[in-house]
């Protein structure tokens, strides 16, 4: 390991021994020191440093010797006239220490970055985490280091040195970055080139991440950022304390890669089963239940599909789909053709677990700045292709339709970046251009909330389906559908309730109606 000059500077601070280097000087480096000149020249002198009197580094000097010498003087000689001529030509050091007691001190310290060095190889060899390796290098760098990912998420920080600012403190208290400052991110992120740079950056003055002193490094993962290592300082960040650094950056970027080949390329549990009933190849409904079964996947509950796209520049779509499986555990995922397809799953048909789901993944998706289209929600596994077809519909019109909502639901949360499949389900069937018979034949064959409301009634005997039906025509008018199926009007009203609850409709969404009127038309 080669050491740059400047690395003597801390374990001589702490011997309490000022050192002036040259400015010329600051750019050499050695791999050990010593203080016997006849060993270096027997050895690798260019490779050596050799820490002598000021009498023997002033006689190399002289010599024409370009090996790294440390000149060591006593305070009484400090002050001679050859001294202070001399002080310009090498690094100089005043102190009553002899040259070899200053060499015994410089070579401990070494010893300890290379074994701290090694340890992390060590670690990194055992499948550590990058927390463990923060944790071992906490002492040896003695700053605020945190490493946060393509989500702007906190992913390890120093447990002992606390945050210096406000944003470093609301990353490691929340665990994220806070959402106004995002965009303040991205447009750092812009103006670094995160998505080149491959060495260490240094911000002596700050920045709109951390306003302090800092140094961070960029990992990328095919070519996207994927993560951000920082070291955050109160003090100007010295050249020895870059050094240490980069020793730490490279071998964080050695355990996420590790990582990464590891988790990443690995497909979901599952995956491939997944993907088949994504694209309704389900031949045997025996084989279907016993591969459900055997991958763990309810046959039924309550499912939603959907359908993230946009995720390229955060990481590359194989990151982001896993970060989505480690931070939504009840959920399973698919990449085809640089889209991630979410299958969102509540065993126990609770629509309040969904819910809970769509709203991480909202947040997480809104941070990426990626898109997502969302399914209608079905109870049945074997219908994930449909949801899938509802899925791509949803993102497709909504990626061309959404500012036109805009201005009418501004305030409506994730609506520049979520879609909802009842939303756009009307701009597909009218579109002039659009192909959309076999997915109407598939849809109208498929359990949609009609047909489910169809079948009911064919069970049970009642007629929901025309009360549905007369109630949105006449524009939700309870009298004027009790007057037309001559039923009393609490029965009406009971009736439309139980029909909300059973089927998880929100009639006062006007959305939601003019969905249902295109589905009685297809129905129909």
């Amino acid at each position: 390991m080669l050491f740059p000059l400047s690395i003597i500077e801390p374990c001589l601070e702490k011997a309490s021994v000022p050192i002036e280097v040259p400015p010329d000087w600051a750019l050499r480096t050695f791999s050990y020191a010593s203080s016997d000149t006849s060993a270096i020249e027997e050895d690798d002198g260019e490779q050596a440093l050799l820490i002598a009197s000021f009498s023997q580094a002033l006689k190399m000097a002289g010599d024409g010797q370009t090996r790294p010498v440390l000149a060591v003087t006593a305070s009484d000689d400090a002050k001679d006239q050859a001294v202070d001529s001399g002080r310009a030509a090498f690094p100089l050091i005043v102190t009553s220490l002899s040259p070899a007691a200053v060499c015994s001190t410089v070579n401990r310290y070494l010893v300890g970055i290379r074994e701290w060095d090694a340890e992390m190889s060590r670690l990194i060899l055992s499948n550590c985490s990058t927390q463990q390796l923060i944790d071992l290098s906490e002492k040896v760098l003695g700053k605020y280091i945190a490493l946060s990912d393509a989500l702007y998420a906190r992913v390890a920080a120093t447990p002992h040195f606390p945050p210096l600012d406000d944003m470093s403190r609301a990353l490691i208290e929340t665990g994220s970055y806070p959402t106004s400052m995002i965009p303040q991110i991205e447009r750092l992120a812009q103006d670094q080139r995160w998505h080149a740079q491959s060495k260490s950056h240094l911000d002596q003055g700050g920045n709109a991440i951390n306003p302090l002193p800092n140094m961070s490094r960029i990992y990328r993962l095919g070519g996207n950022y994927a993560a951000h290592l920082v070291m955050v300082s109160s003090e100007t960040i010295k050249p020895w304390q870059q050094f240490l650094f980069n020793l730490l950056a490279d071998q964080i970027g050695t355990c996420l890669d590790r990582f990464w080949q590891t988790t990443l390329p690995s497909r979901d549990k599952g995956a491939a089963f997944l993907s088949s009933i994504l694209n309704d190849n389900i031949h045997d409904p025996y084989d279907f239940k016993e591969k459900a079964r055997l991958f763990g996947l309810p046959v039924e509950g309550v499912f939603e599909i959907a359908v993230i796209t946009g995720a390229e520049e955060c990481g590359g779509v194989a990151h982001i789909a896993h970060q989505i499986r480690t931070g939504l555990q009840a959920c399973r995922t698919v990449i085809a053709n640089q889209r991630i397809y979410v299958l969102m799953i509540s065993a126990k048909r609770s629509s309040k677990k969904i819910a809970s789901m769509e709203e991480a993944l909202f947040e997480a998706v809104s941070r990426l700045k990626a898109k997502i289209g969302l399914s209608s929600r079905f109870d049945l596994l074997e219908y994930c292709h449909m949801g899938r077809m509802e899925a791509d519909v949803a993102l497709e019109y909504g990626q061309k339709n959404y500012s036109k909502y805009l201005a009418l639901q501004s305030s409506e949360p994730y609506i520049d970046c979520v879609f909802r499949f009842n939303r756009y389900f009307p701009c597909y069937l009218v579109d002039p251009y659009a192909d959309t018979a076999e997915f109407i034949a598939k849809y109208a064959a498929s359990p949609n909330l009609v047909s489910r409301l169809r079948r009911a009634d064919e069970e049970n005997g009642t007629n929901d389906f025309g009360l549905l039906k007369i109630y949105l025509y006449f524009d939700r008018s309870v009298k004027k559908t009790a007057e037309l199926l001559n039923m009393h009007r609490n029965t009406v009203v009971y009736r439309l309730n139980k029909i909300k609850t059973d089927y998880r409709i929100d009639l006062d969404n006007c959305d939601t109606r003019l969905f249902l009127h295109y589905l009685f038309g297809i129905m129909d």
